[in-house]
């Protein structure tokens, strides 16, 4: 059975890196594609073991498709807040004002100015208007390096969050429709790694018409039933 887990998982996987680059790119998370991970897994499961399976290899097969769609959903979670966090480093002037805009407002607090309510900018306009005048000031190298300076902290930050952040996008994958096609994945997978090419051909071969037409089977042989001779 060693062949089978280990060509089960090379087809687990397979499939789990077709619906990952799929789910990734498109951020769609297509129910076929699950499906179809389930089969190569349990194909590969039947093809290891040269089509001898069982109930314990369609239950093995069964388990490595769940961990395969699992794991291809936590990789997608992560690869999408590594995104998130190459986009928080970019930086942009709004971004840098903004910053001066928090500081502005923690100036005025200090001092006990009044401000008004926060406008459609999230600060008092008078912040934000102080905010523009001063990143209107200063000089062109002051600013490319508040930016910089601005872009490490927000990359900094993002970093720190990140494997939390894609957990969540992880939790957020689950929705009734991928539990549904989970199910059928593991299913498939397990249907298709019990496979037992000897029971079919005893199945087939019970089934095949005698000489008389008849299936075979105890009646079949001109015996009647109850165990006579078949004379009046």
């Amino acid at each position: 059975m060693g062949r089978g887990l280990f060509m089960s998982v090379i087809g687990g996987v397979a499939g789990a890196l077709v619906w990952s680059v799929v789910a990734y790119f498109t951020g769609w998370s297509f129910g076929i594609l699950a499906v179809l991970l389930g089969g190569l897994t349990g194909a590969g499961m039947v093809w290891g073991i040269r089509r001898q399976g069982t109930v314990g290899t369609g239950v093995a097969a069964a388990a490595i498709a769940l961990v395969c769609i699992i794991g291809a959903k936590f990789v997608v979670g992560q690869a999408l807040a590594g995104d998130f966090v190459q986009r928080a480093a970019m930086v942009t002037e709004a971004d840098a004002i903004d910053h001066y805009a928090g500081e502005v407002y923690d100036a005025y607090s200090a001092t006990g100015r009044y401000m008004g309510a926060p406008d459609g900018s999230g600060w008092p306009s008078e912040v934000m208007k102080e905010a523009k005048r001063l990143w209107s000031e200063t000089p062109e190298d002051e600013r490319e390096e508040y930016l910089a300076a601005v872009s490490r902290d927000a990359l900094r930050e993002a970093k720190s969050h990140q494997f939390a952040s894609g957990l969540m996008l992880f939790a957020m994958s689950f929705g009734w429709m991928d539990i549904v096609f989970m199910g059928l994945a593991v299913a498939t997978a397990y249907r298709t790694g019990r496979f037992n090419s000897d029971a079919v051909h005893e199945v087939q071969a019970q089934a095949t018409p005698n000489a008389d037409g008849l299936v075979g089977g105890p009646l079949s042989r001109g015996a009647p039933a109850g165990g006579g001779t078949g004379q009046a």
